[in-house]
């Protein structure tokens, strides 16, 4: 009985023993499996972060790819719109060089004419000069009298004698630019104006919009051949509109407006109604030159008057100029009426 017992309480012990060494078994393997998955939990981290690096890698490539795109797109479009501004510009510079060209062509087609128009009418001098040195006065009259030369050779004299006063700017200011001391005045007598500020409107008006070498030109003619009258007032009415309009552009420039486009626009016109009053009254006033010189010489004196030009003028012809005898006392006299003149106008505006 008792030996039963025994193995019983043996039997029981170590089925405890068996099972203590079971659950530490269990124990252990869960620990493993604990650690395992630990070990996986770590590696999948690890992992996770890998792949989150390379997320972060790439985006960051893709970024960076963007913005070189973006460089490159923006480089590209400024190339392109400099390509553009060169083109247009280009495209400009032709359009001008055209135009010059063109200009140069016609200039140069009227040089060439006016140059066998003048070479012509020298042939016919030519023979008329061997009429002067060959035969005498009384003679050479008599030839002229009976002979009538044909109708071409008429034109060719009157084209001799008309281009042997023709006077052009562009050669007058460059003779003014070389002898500003001798040529000075005929600036601003006979062409109206400085020859400084007459280069700055023939600069002004590079497109020829307001005539201002045609006028220049054509009042030079005039005052030169002596046949202006009626042309005096409509030049300048002319130049003070041209003045007017430099102006308002310039403020335009410094405060861009709608009111100072609208009066741009405005005195263009009034200048485009002034170019036609001076053509009209030009070309009046040519077609009766030589027929009322005396006329028009007392206009232009009174437009030098008006302007106060007549003591620059006499002190240009006359500088470096010791006047004796007769030549002293009439230049003495002339000072004298001059003298009580402004004397007698001075006391006349104090009166009234």
């Amino acid at each position: 009985m008792q030996a039963e017992r025994q193995e019983i309480k043996q039997a029981i012990q170590e089925s405890k023993q068996e099972r203590q060494i079971l659950r530490q078994t269990l124990s252990k393997e869960r620990q493993a499996a604990w650690i395992e998955r630990q070990a996986a939990r770590k590696e999948r981290q690890k992992e996770r972060q890998a792949a989150w690096k390379e997320r972060q890698t790439a985006s960051k490539e893709r970024q960076a790819a963007w913005k070189e795109r973006q460089k490159e797109r923006q480089a590209a479009s400024k190339e392109r719109q400099t390509a553009s501004k060169e083109r247009q510009q280009l495209r400009h510079e032709k359009k001008a060089l055209s135009e010059r060209n063109l200009k140069l062509e016609v200039r140069i087609e009227n040089l060439e004419d006016d140059k066998k128009r003048r070479h012509a009418g020298e042939v016919v001098n030519i023979r008329e000069k061997l009429a002067r040195l060959v035969l005498c006065h009384k003679i050479n009259k008599q030839r002229k009298q009976q002979l009538d030369d044909p109708k071409d050779i008429k034109a060719m004299k009157e084209d001799r004698n008309s281009l042997a006063h023709e006077i052009d700017l562009y050669t007058t200011l460059e003779q003014m630019a070389t002898h500003p001391g001798h040529f000075d005045i005929c600036s601003i007598t006979v062409f109206g104006e400085t020859q400084n500020k007459i280069r700055e409107l023939l600069t002004w008006d590079e497109d020829r919009e307001c005539n201002v070498y045609n006028i220049f030109n054509e009042r030079g003619d005039a005052w030169h051949n002596q046949f202006a009258n009626t042309c005096i007032e409509p030049f300048n009415k002319w130049l003070s509109a041209i003045y007017a309009l430099k102006r308002t552009e310039s403020a335009m420039l410094e405060n861009p407006s709608s009111y100072l486009e609208n009066s741009i626009q405005k005195q263009k016109d009034v200048i485009k109604e002034s170019i036609r009053e001076w053509k009209e009254t030009f070309l009046m006033d040519k077609s009766k030159e030589g027929l009322a010189t005396w006329v028009c010489q007392e206009a232009i004196k009174k437009d030098y008057k008006d302007r106060g030009l007549i003591d620059r003028i006499e002190a240009a012809l006359l500088k470096r100029v010791v006047l004796t005898g007769k030549c002293k006392k009439i230049e003495e006299t002339e000072e004298t009426e001059e003298t009580v003149e402004s004397k007698s106008e001075k006391t006349k505006k104090e009166g009234k």
